[in-house]
């Protein structure tokens, strides 16, 4: 596991570019995950990095200044949201998940989803089930 640290900026571009640059290589499979502006930058580097899967928590898509519609996904790609998000209202979440016919689970819960932590960790072990082997 590669956790990038993003603690020197705010800027979405500056960690997106410092993602790829890192260009995370996996021995099985690569996951890519994040919450808030991480799940922007995980799904802008999901083209570049082509991860066998995507598990977006509360994704900062379509914010003024980082709104690029992200160009590529996998086809097992998870959304997980919170109904009472003040920072990423989930009436931006089915503009990057309808289209693409992602998985989607909304959740009593506000943006942190701290709430849900033991729900989180069963969507998140039920997704890596399913993650192929790499080629």
């Amino acid at each position: 596991m590669i956790s990038a640290d993003y603690s020197h900026t705010h800027d979405a571009r500056a960690r997106l570019r410092q993602l790829e640059t890192l260009h995370p290589q996996a021995g099985r499979s690569l996951v890519l995950v994040g919450s808030s502006m991480g799940g922007y930058v995980a799904a802008q580097a999901a083209a570049e990095l082509k991860p066998q899967a995507l598990f977006l928590m509360a994704p900062a898509l379509y914010f003024p200044g980082f709104d690029e519609e992200p160009t590529w996904h996998p086809p097992l790609t998870m959304v997980v949201q919170g109904w009472r998000d003040d920072i990423v209202q989930v009436e931006r979440i089915p503009r990057y998940a309808q289209p693409r016919q992602v998985a989607l689970q909304v959740l009593n819960s506000g943006h942190d989803l701290n709430d849900q932590l033991e729900m989180l960790a069963m969507l998140f072990d039920h997704l890596l089930l399913r993650v192929p082997a790499q080629a």
